[in-house]
């Protein structure tokens, strides 16, 4: 395990163990489960190098204990990266654990995705969470967006991922061993928005926001 990986893992088992902000606590584990399994997919996409490239605006939707945040941030720190998470105390601690980690590229807010008007080109992170559909649906985008959704070996039987659905097509797919018993996969989506869009007065512009 890395030194990122140590500092980080110690901190979420000492100052910030009382929020649960990760249930694994195996330092092997944490670095495959957590750290590679956050970074590695994306390693591997070329939408998402892409969007670096283009310098996109990049935001991790409900990190939780800054998962796949606080990784990718540390892969790639000439980058800008933003979370934001339902939860306000996980906010103020992964915004502390980044700054305690050096991680000078990141930004947490307390946020919920469905009260933000996407209105320039970003790419949404989405790891651990619900069915696909079920996200898609909450983005208001007036702007192109790609969504990353990380998810299990179970995939194709907890739900039927879409190859379009509404605006939204399926861009890429990935799959991979994350060892050789853990499949992991990786579904990249975009919409890009044609015509006029009016959006409710009261969400947050994402140029505004970020």
């Amino acid at each position: 395990m890395n030194e990122f990986c140590q500092n980080y893992l110690n901190l979420l088992k000492t100052e910030y163990s009382g929020l649960n902000l990760t249930r694994i606590t195996d330092p092997d584990e944490f670095y495959l489960k957590q750290y590679e399994d956050s970074i590695r997919p994306l390693a591997l996409s070329a939408e998402f190098k892409k969007s670096l490239a283009a310098q996109e605006l990049i935001v991790d939707v409900g990190f939780g204990g800054g998962f796949p945040l606080l990784p990718m941030a540390a892969e790639y720190p000439a980058t800008p990266f933003y979370g934001i998470e339902a939860r306000e105390k996980k906010v103020k601690a992964v915004n502390d654990i980044a700054q305690r980690l050096n991680l000078k590229n990141v930004r947490c807010f307390h946020q919920r995705v469905e009260e933000i008007e996407f209105d320039r080109p970003t790419v949404l992170t989405f790891k651990a969470v619900g069915k696909i559909k079920d996200y898609l649906k909450l983005i208001h985008a007036t702007a192109p967006v790609k969504v990353f959704f990380y998810k299990g070996a179970n995939v194709y039987q907890e739900e039927n991922p879409p190859t379009a659905w509404q605006a939204w097509q399926l861009l890429e797919t990935i799959s991979f061993p994350l060892t050789p018993e853990i499949q992991r996969y990786l579904f990249c989506y975009q919409i890009v928005p044609h015509g006029t869009i009016s959006f409710k007065k009261h969400l947050v512009r994402a140029s505004v926001r970020f």
